[in-house]
């Protein structure tokens, strides 16, 4: 069994705990639990963009079975016949 790499476990979990940590600030604020005031709105924004991947820019595609796709045909027809 190959050894573990500790150091990048280790960093993704100190990423994800910050990320933690800057959601949590945030969602008090929203919640009027906590005062923050503009500059450290938007540093908690810069931070997350930095913690977090952007998913903006990411294609989804459904595949496997649970993948539905529709066909919609139109069809014109002779009221004569």
């Amino acid at each position: 069994m190959p050894a573990r790499n500790a150091s990048k476990e280790g960093a993704a979990l100190r990423q994800k705990i910050k990320a933690e940590q800057i959601i949590e600030c945030l969602a008090a604020h929203v919640k009027g639990k906590a005062e923050m005031t503009a500059t450290q709105i938007r540093a908690a924004e810069i931070l997350l963009r930095k913690c977090l991947p952007d998913m903006a820019s990411a294609l989804i595609e459904p595949d496997g079975p649970a993948a539905t796709s529709y066909r919609i045909e139109r069809t014109l027809v002779d009221p004569k016949t």
